[in-house]
């Protein structure tokens, strides 16, 4: 089984641009480039397309803004990568998000993901795979 570990994925409800407006750059205070937003962060039918070129069987998807972003946003991401595993079940593999230094709270929301939507948070580098044959 080939897992991509490393798979980028933000929730079109989470879009800082206008998705339809094509690539967009963000930069941080000192000018350094932060992040692009374009639509196939959003689009699980195209990463899907994409990983079926490549050979990739599953994913695991994680939210750049979750490393330390608003604990908001990152809600509606695991929110979000949840409902991508069930409509692609197999394919994701679903990993919480929270602000590493976001106190009780981001402790709850990792507490959450796991009880509530049954997985591991991401930023512990622990994800539990069932090894399957192909």
């Amino acid at each position: 089984m080939i897992v991509d570990f490393q798979h980028h994925y933000t929730p079109r409800e989470l879009f800082k641009a206008d998705p339809d407006a094509g690539n967009r750059t963000y930069y941080d205070e000192n000018r350094v480039p932060s992040y692009s937003f374009h639509s196939l962060l959003y689009d699980l039918d195209e990463h899907i397309a994409m990983m079926d070129v490549a050979g990739i069987d599953a994913a695991v998807l994680s939210y750049a803004e979750g490393m330390c972003g608003p604990l908001e946003s990152c809600r509606i991401a695991n929110d979000k990568i949840y409902e991508a595993t069930q409509i692609y079940p197999g394919r994701f593999i679903g990993t919480a998000h929270a602000h590493p230094l976001g106190g009780p709270d981001a402790f709850k929301e990792l507490a959450r993901c796991k009880n509530e939507l049954g997985f591991p948070p991401r930023r512990g580098h622990y994800v539990r795979i069932q090894r399957q044959s192909r």
